[in-house]
């Protein structure tokens, strides 16, 4: 009966980490030293991660938040693991508390190069509060003057909230801006729903070519009277043709070659038999148009359904 009065006057937070007299289950319990580090010094690095998930998930009842969308984080700072508002928490907060933040009462002001917006709000029990934002913003200019001044607003409409709301807490806009302060990724934090598998990945199918076309997959230097020779898909290779390639005897058609199998080109080759080796060379290599690739064939469709679409409207 002792140790329920001691944990009766301790945090609601707290109270699921501790076991209380007479009971059967085994929850995460706290020994008294490393209750005494968390509660006075506010250190959460001590939590294992299961004691972490109970201590999470009963801060986000206690405030009505819902854990699953993740509305804290963990930040270690002065050598001490605390939890930090993320931007979740927040817009959160400000829905379940009804808080009103008007911007046409802000004042912004601008303060040997900071810039400060002071953000009132207000509840509708009638209690209000306000909070201020501040940026360094000398020196800079367009577009980076202005994400600054708008991360001034953002910060103070964050901090007004989580000051209204009762949760003396940093916001994550605050953590960029103190030094030494890094966020961390626990073992774990709040329970995950399990994630459905991946489908699995279909291959790419192959390009249907037209009849008789083919991609020239490799090209090799020649010597003497043969200008190189040339490897193919979809088509079969005579026997006897230098591993298994077909000799060309053109200087313009291994420069063709070449470039279509750079470029991965369709192409339909024509072959002869050599008079006298009866062997068969390249006569003729010519370009066939490539076939559309399925981000094509998708364009293609969604401006069909558009013209469809405006001549519907029209």
């Amino acid at each position: 009966m002792g140790n329920d009065l001691k944990i009766d006057a301790l945090p609601a937070a707290w109270k699921p980490l501790v076991k209380r007299d007479g009971d059967t289950a085994k929850p995460p319990a706290l020994d008294t030293a490393t209750l005494e580090r968390i509660l006075i010094h506010g250190d959460l690095g001590q939590l294992t991660p299961s004691q972490k998930i109970t201590y999470y998930k009963t801060v986000c009842e206690s405030v009505g938040l819902n854990p699953m969308t993740q509305p804290f984080s963990y930040l270690v700072l002065n050598n001490r693991e605390v939890l930090y508002a993320k931007r979740e928490a927040t817009e959160q907060l400000r829905f379940i508390h009804s808080v009103s933040i008007d911007p046409a009462h802000f004042t912004r002001e601008l303060v040997e190069g900071v810039y400060v917006v002071t953000a009132p709000a207000s509840v509708p029990s009638g209690r209000t509060d306000v909070s201020t934002g501040a940026v360094w913003i000398e020196g800079l200019k367009g577009d980076a003057r202005a994400n600054a001044m708008m991360r001034a607003e953002t910060k103070a409409k964050r901090r007004v909230t989580l000051s209204i709301c009762g949760l003396g807490m940093l916001d994550e806009t605050e953590i960029e801006t103190i030094p030494n302060a890094y966020v961390v990724a626990p073992d774990a934090t709040v329970p995950q729903e399990p994630q459905p598998a991946a489908p699995p990945v279909e291959e790419a199918r192959p390009a249907l070519l037209p009849p008789g076309a083919v991609y020239i997959t490799k090209v090799e230097t020649g010597t003497g009277a043969i200008q190189g020779f040339i490897h193919h898909t979809g088509q079969e290779v005579a026997q006897g043709a230098r591993n298994d390639g077909l000799p060309l005897y053109n200087a313009g058609l291994l420069t063709i070659a070449t470039e279509c199998c750079q470029q991965r080109t369709p192409v339909k080759i024509v072959t002869i038999l050599a008079t006298k080796s009866g062997k068969p060379y390249v006569k003729s290599i010519s370009r066939v148009k490539a076939p559309p690739t399925d981000a094509e064939i998708d364009r293609e469709l969604d401006q069909q359904d558009l013209a469809r679409r405006a001549g519907d409207v029209f």
